[in-house]
């Protein structure tokens, strides 16, 4: 990533408006990384080669590998997004909209000051500052943990979910069963191997986000700002687990569907290798069309979590709808933007830069 952030910064003056002249560069580019860099060109290939062989593209993928190699360094896009956001048929002008993997990373600092942002970017932190807002239970995994606190945790339940406490994109997260385990000794072992992790209580999901896919936890991605006018709602999409999966998150293979600002779900499905879903491939729960419960509660829960920190403009906030309503499962400060974008065919970085102008 810094690699890739280093060497975008260096590229970004490029202006190219055909696919043919994205060749060119991209064939460049790529006999440079060969020479100075062949691990990483290595790496590049692999990872384009792995995507293009599982996504579902209308168009034989494997033949743009130069012109991918080309907007890494132009526009600081992975090859997901070369593909999701359709760079191969837009000009430069229409790439430039898009908020990429890379160029995310210049929007940040302009909404959440750096002490802010390191405390929102730690799962634990962020618990302890927005904790009545979780509404459940949750431990830190460090150096002092111990049997004993982890017998207290576990007093009344016989299960949890065990989380990275800096990972993102649902790497890492796991349930923790007791029946999966001999006695509750060994269970205690498993934990405390997976020190700088938080130990959270089950997330118990109600209502259509329970129907869609009851394996996972779906939530909701709200999307807002602190401007001088208030707090603005400027996106929000839904995730949706598939198969055996725990997790929701886009990047581990899940659903993400566009949610409008009065809380209805107005696209069908996609993944992030093209697929499209009207229906859910597993529960077969039709998807358009749908609307959120209690929408105007879980806006109202966004503007008390906003006021919590007013140096914090920006949080993509993470929502689940249980028997106590809606509940935040994480935030996000430094978000990907793949779940806005992809279901809107649509780039947000010329709004979200108009947003950091009209900060309050």
């Amino acid at each position: 990533m810094e690699t890739y952030s280093r060497i975008y910064d260096l590229f970004t003056w490029i202006h190219i408006n055909s696919r043919k002249g994205l060749k060119c560069i991209g064939f460049a580019f790529s006999i440079v990384l060969k020479v100075l860099m062949p691990k990483k060109y290595l790496e590049i290939v692999r990872l384009f080669n792995d995507y293009v062989a599982a996504a579902n593209l209308p168009y034989d993928g494997s033949l743009y590998k130069y012109e991918y190699i080309a907007c890494i360094f132009i526009y600081g896009s992975f090859v997901k997004e070369f593909f999701m956001y359709d760079f191969i048929h837009l000009n430069d002008s229409g790439r430039r909209e898009y908020i990429t993997e890379i160029n995310r990373y210049r929007l940040y600092p302009k909404f959440n000051g750096s002490k802010k942002r390191i405390e929102m970017q730690s799962k634990y932190k962020a618990y302890k500052a927005f904790r009545p807002y979780y509404q459940r239970e949750a431990m830190y995994i460090g150096q002092d943990t111990d049997y004993n606190d982890l017998a207290s945790f576990f007093a009344s339940r016989e299960t949890a979910v065990l989380k990275p406490d800096m990972a993102g994109c649902g790497k890492g997260v796991e349930m923790i069963c007791l029946a999966d385990f001999a006695n509750r000794n060994e269970m205690y072992d498993y934990i405390l191997s997976h020190r700088h992790s938080i130990l959270e209580e089950q997330i118990i999901q109600t209502g259509f986000m329970n129907q869609i896919h009851p394996q996972s936890v779906n939530t909701v991605r709200v999307y807002a700002c602190r401007l001088k006018d208030g707090i603005r709602i400027f996106g929000s999409h839904m995730r949706v687990g598939l198969g055996d999966s725990i997790v929701d998150n886009a990047a581990a293979g899940g659903i993400i569907i566009s949610v409008n600002n009065d809380g209805v779900v107005w696209t069908s499905g996609v993944d992030e290798f093209g697929n499209i879903y009207i229906e859910h491939p597993d529960t077969h729960v039709f998807i358009p069309g749908r609307k959120m419960p209690e929408w105007e509660k879980a806006l109202q829960l966004i503007n008390e979590l906003m006021a919590v920190y007013p140096d914090i403009r920006y949080v993509g906030w993470d929502l689940a709808y249980t028997e106590k309503g809606w509940i935040v499962v994480e935030a996000n400060d430094n978000g990907q933007f793949h779940g806005a974008q992809i279901p809107y065919h649509k780039g947000w970085k010329k709004e979200m830069l108009c947003y950091a102008q009209a900060l309050g």
